[in-house]
């Protein structure tokens, strides 16, 4: 995933994605979200992948990269067992618990 800079719009970069089977997606200009996402696996790939442990090799370092991008990826699906509609919810659901006490605190409640 990377933003619509030159860099990842060019022809070079384009080819080198079809030779090594990649697909290669794009956030949208302007959206945090995305962006922060992108800003996010990469700040955390260079903490745990590239600089977290010493390799003796870059190839030993390339070789480790498979088995670290299918523990981020379990790690990212472990931490949020419920779907994001869940969390909402529930979150509604408890802030309108908290309201509902606040108003019986103050005699504004049923």
């Amino acid at each position: 995933m990377t933003d619509n800079g030159s860099p990842y719009v060019s022809s070079v970069h384009a080819v080198a994605c079809r030779e090594l089977g990649l697909r290669h997606l794009r956030t949208q200009p302007y959206r945090p979200r995305t962006n922060g996402k992108a800003g996010r696996f990469i700040q955390t790939m260079l903490r745990e992948w590239t600089y977290g442990r010493v390799f003796p090799t870059s190839a030993e370092r390339t070789a480790a990269l498979p088995s670290w991008l299918e523990r981020y990826k379990l790690a990212k699906t472990t931490r949020q067992p419920r779907p994001p509609t869940a969390r909402v919810k529930a979150d509604e659901r408890c802030w309108e618990l908290q309201l509902a006490r606040s108003l019986e605190r103050i005699g504004l409640g049923r």
